[in-house]
């Protein structure tokens, strides 16, 4: 018998995680095993020192010990800017320092590296995986820009020419912002980043780069999804995923009761958010800005905490904590995976392409695109995985026994890294 399936956002998966009830062989459950749901922090590098992104990343990241206490071990991953262009005076850290302390490529607009190779370090060990638009172009005067054309060419040249496009865009900041990205015309005006007629267009150069995933400035109250992903065009034509992104809750018609910043991660990260993802069998995908304290206290006590907690959810194969980069793609993969279930000799999963109603059809998908996509099959000892009829080498499928018709097996999540990658930010300029 051969059963040939093709997933989308908006079709149901067989069953949450935790469900007992029998499964259909030859689906797909959810999230990898043992895993109820999957959440990403995606923090916004504003206000980042060198000195304050290797100290909460190292608490987060590593399981080495420091100022902040003993390290999680949590796979959380940062965004980056090229540039610098911001007037503000306000301080940034606790030496009083203004913008032009925060990690950078390059210095201000100007062609001399700052943090590039830094920044390049951070990207190829994973505490980097996401780019905050090409810079912090935020005026006090909000009809003026820094940005323009030339420095996006100038960046993208640059990241083609190290290998280091990230997949996962975020907007940034106010109407000085003119590089940021709007879908199908929706948003602002200012956002001239996707408009070929603009001076300020650049998704020519971004797009074929890398970038597949885009925050289009939607602020969102809603902390857990069924998918993060939602289809979006570009003004040029071009075809993307939005994501969307927890940013806090409101307060009536204005404000929120908490936002996005470290003073709240114990608000975001809350047992009732996080048993409620959990239940649902959803993604959570939670803004921050954790670098953003002037006080140079990357995470208070009650933030601390919270993380802590969130890693016993993963340690008690509840929540898998993926950086953002990789949340996306599990989500975009698993929600077009083509594959075909045969139980007529072997009980054998094959799968056949990844069929992107946005990206296209990939009929040769990588194992790191396929990486935790995981299915029912009656006996998890003699189900086989293969990729186009070439079956998976056995150290990367994970074979797990359960209740009646519960067995699943899966491919091999990424393994994780919880080496400590501090290079020594304060004095690391180029």
């Amino acid at each position: 018998m051969k059963r040939i399936f093709v997933f989308f956002a908006a079709l149901l998966l067989v069953a949450a995680s935790g469900c007992t009830k029998a499964a259909t062989f030859g689906e797909m459950r959810p999230f990898p095993q043992p895993f109820s749901a999957m959440l990403a922090v995606c923090s916004d590098i504003d206000g980042s020192t060198p000195e304050e992104f290797e100290q909460y990343h190292k608490f987060l990241n590593s399981t080495e010990g420091g100022e902040m206490g003993q390290g999680l071990g949590l796979d959380i991953a940062d965004s980056f800017w090229m540039f610098m262009a911001n007037d503000s005076k306000d301080a940034v850290d606790k030496g009083g320092r203004a913008n032009s302390a925060v990690m950078t490529y390059f210095f201000g607009t100007g062609g001399d590296y700052k943090n590039a190779n830094l920044i390049k370090h951070y990207i190829e060990s994973g505490w980097i995986d996401s780019m905050h638009s090409f810079g912090d172009f935020s005026m006090q005067d909000e009809k003026t820009t820094h940005f323009s054309r030339e420095l996006a060419e100038r960046a993208a040249g640059e990241l083609y020419s190290r290998g280091l496009w990230p997949t996962v865009w975020m907007n940034h900041g106010n109407a000085s912002n003119v590089q940021n990205l709007r879908n199908s015309g929706d948003g602002a005006d200012y956002q001239q980043g996707g408009s070929p007629d603009s001076p300020y267009y650049h998704a020519d150069l971004t797009i074929p780069g890398g970038v597949k995933f885009i925050w289009f400035s939607d602020p969102s109250a809603k902390f857990g999804l069924n998918t993060p992903l939602y289809r979006a065009t570009l003004e040029d034509g071009r075809k993307v995923w939005g994501f969307s992104r927890y940013t806090g809750e409101k307060d009536g018609l204005f404000g929120h009761k908490y936002n996005w910043s470290i003073y709240d991660v114990d608000k975001q990260l809350s047992k009732e958010h996080l048993d409620g993802i959990v239940r649902d069998g959803s993604f959570a995908v939670v803004a921050q800005h954790l670098g953003g304290s002037k006080e140079y206290v990357p995470l208070l006590q009650a933030g601390r905490d919270a993380f802590a907690t969130l890693a016993q959810y993963q340690k008690d194969g509840k929540i898998l904590v993926a950086r953002t980069s990789r949340l996306l793609e599990y989500a975009r993969v698993r929600d077009n995976l083509v594959f075909i279930y045969s139980s007529s000799n072997a009980e054998t999963i094959d799968i056949q392409a990844v069929d992107d109603p946005q990206l296209g059809r990939d009929n040769s998908p990588q194992l790191s695109m396929l990486r935790g996509m995981t299915f029912y099959v009656r006996d998890a000892d003699s189900a086989l995985i293969s990729i186009n009829g070439s079956a998976l080498p056995e150290d990367e499928v994970i074979r797990t026994k359960g209740a009646a018709g519960q067995d699943t097996v899966g491919i091999r999540w990424f393994l994780p890294d919880t080496r400590n990658f501090t290079y020594g930010g304060a004095s690391f300029y180029h």
